[in-house]
């Protein structure tokens, strides 16, 4: 008498072989929303860079300037930050109460929205 022998192996093999593809398939998800929370969050903190600049241009530049933001002649960090020491240390702007952080939150401001 013969024995019918059944190979179970191959379902058992289509099992393993689909969770391991579902496994795989999560750990790319889960690797592409990682990178695409730090790429937003590095935009959001870049506009929230610009939000705090143009708050702080708004409270110390507005009060002797128009809305136009910048002048064409400046492009550059140093050359706004020279515009802004001259401000305070020749043409009397009180900028005492400016922090480090809102000063270069506004330089980074104006650099960004001048016009060229």
């Amino acid at each position: 008498m013969k024995e019918n022998k059944t190979d179970n192996s191959s379902p058992q093999k289509l099992i393993v072989f689909v969770i391991m593809g579902a496994f795989v398939f999560s750990a790319l998800f889960v690797a592409c929303s990682a990178t695409k929370a730090t790429t937003t969050n590095s935009t959001e903190s870049s506009s929230s860079s610009n939000s705090t600049g143009k708050t702080v241009h708004n409270a110390y530049c507005l009060t002797c300037h128009g809305s136009k933001v910048g002048h064409s002649s400046y492009s550059t960090s140093a050359q706004w930050d020279a515009v802004i020491t001259s401000m305070q240390n020749d043409r009397g702007a009180n900028f005492s109460s400016m922090t480090t952080a809102q000063r270069e939150a506004l330089v980074s401001y104006l650099v960004e929205n001048s016009s060229n």
